[in-house]
């Protein structure tokens, strides 16, 4: 094998349409655990009586915010 074949073996003909991305086996569960921790953080605030930090308010805020 030459050294050109060697380093452009892994690329396609130009000729050949590029294949989708698919996505990973159990991305259905991951997303499902992302939402319920968005949501568990959310009703973390709200059971506190505090108003949750907005995303832009800074660090500084939310350490105010939880009385720190």
């Amino acid at each position: 094998m030459t050294a050109a074949k060697h380093v452009f073996r892994n690329v396609p003909p130009m000729n050949e349409k590029p294949t989708a991305m698919k996505l990973p086996e159990g991305w259905r569960v991951w997303a499902l655990v992302l939402a319920l921790n968005a949501a568990a953080g959310y009703l973390w605030f709200l059971d506190r009586n505090m108003e949750a930090p907005m995303t832009h308010s800074g660090i500084g805020a939310w350490l105010r915010s939880l009385g720190i």
